[in-house]
């Protein structure tokens, strides 16, 4: 995209291999100001929030497991823009697997990842941003939900895609 950072913008910030368990609050809070940069291969579990990000533009975020936290896996909020998020594993999470908070967030990539088991009042994603920007899929894959069957029961899938796409619910659906 065409998006040119915020004034006083940071770069190269990367979140690369840590477990951050037992962390209390997020086990990774991203914040402010941050342009580029990739959040890969942590394992964030028992936090407040698995992985947090606020206000930060052209992140990557990918190949993570963050699990059994008290609030969210995901929690993208505050001007939350053309980020990519793929291949991660986001399960029994007691709030959502990944809820877009903040009305000012857009253009971002929701693909390949696994959800499983998230929010037992069967939503396990949110988004809230103020656009249909987002995307949760990347024109020929999307993402893994556990509960997709019981959701959608006698839904076709040839060659393993179902017809019916998965309902986000929040403003941007």
């Amino acid at each position: 995209s065409d998006y040119n950072p915020p004034s006083g913008a940071n770069y190269d910030n990367n979140y690369l291999n840590n477990t951050c368990n037992f962390n209390g609050d997020s086990g990774i809070f991203l914040s402010v100001k941050i342009y580029g940069g990739m959040i890969s291969n942590n394992t964030c579990n028992y936090n407040s929030d698995g992985i947090e990000v606020t206000m930060s533009h052209k992140q990557i975020i990918e190949n993570n497991t963050v699990a059994y936290n008290e609030n969210h896996g995901l929690n993208l909020t505050w001007e939350f823009r053309y980020n990519t998020i793929k291949d991660n594993i986001i399960y029994r999470n007691k709030g959502l697997g990944v809820e877009v908070t903040h009305t000012n967030a857009r253009s971002n990539d929701f693909f390949r990842n696994y959800f499983l088991n998230n929010n037992g009042t069967g939503i396990q994603a949110k988004d809230n941003s103020s656009s249909v920007l987002d995307s949760w899929d990347n024109g020929v894959e999307g993402n893994f939900w556990s509960d997709y069957n019981p959701r959608y029961p006698g839904t076709d899938h040839p060659n393993g895609i179902f017809e019916r796409p998965y309902d986000i619910p929040g403003s941007a659906g």
